[in-house]
């Protein structure tokens, strides 16, 4: 796996930390530039940890699914025609109670608690972007990607 630096230099992930260990030093091995970030070129990490959180979803999912209609079907309806038909009809009833229940949100509480929300998570990105070094941005890091590309260098220097 290879890893693209904040100077643009491209490394494999083992090379560098070998060349880390060795030097005792967190420093580019081509320009020695120290304190460094560094990135994943390719995204096949981020897509198997995502693909393993949908599957854990559609798992949890079923889980809960067969969980409510086993219990479902453990009150089994009557015999007789009437009984079995009154037997759905409170069913059906209970189901769409608990669906309006569900829709009956305060529209002002919910906005009025994401605000507060997002303005407590700002103050804490902001105390945070005090107490860090400069984060480097998306297009940063693609014009760093950019920079790495132009060198033409495919083969770990170390």
């Amino acid at each position: 796996m290879k890893v693209l630096l904040s100077c643009s230099h491209v490394f494999h992930r083992i090379c560098l930390q070998a060349f880390e260990k060795f030097s005792g030093r967190k420093s580019c091995p081509m320009c020695r530039k120290e304190q460094y970030q560094t990135r994943v070129i390719h995204d096949g990490a981020r897509l198997f940890r995502v693909k393993c959180a949908i599957r854990i979803q559609s798992h949890w999912r079923g889980y809960v699914v067969r969980k409510w209609y086993k219990q479902l079907r453990r009150t089994v309806p009557p015999k007789g025609k009437r009984l079995r038909q009154r037997f759905y009809e409170d069913k059906l009833q209970e189901i769409n109670d608990r669906l309006v229940r569900s829709c009956n949100i305060n529209i002002d509480e919910l906005f009025s608690e994401i605000d507060h929300s997002v303005a407590l998570s700002r103050r804490l990105l902001q105390q945070f972007a005090r107490q860090r070094v400069h984060i480097i941005s998306e297009e940063e890091w693609e014009q760093i990607q950019l920079k790495a590309i132009q060198r033409e260098v495919f083969d770990c220097p170390i």
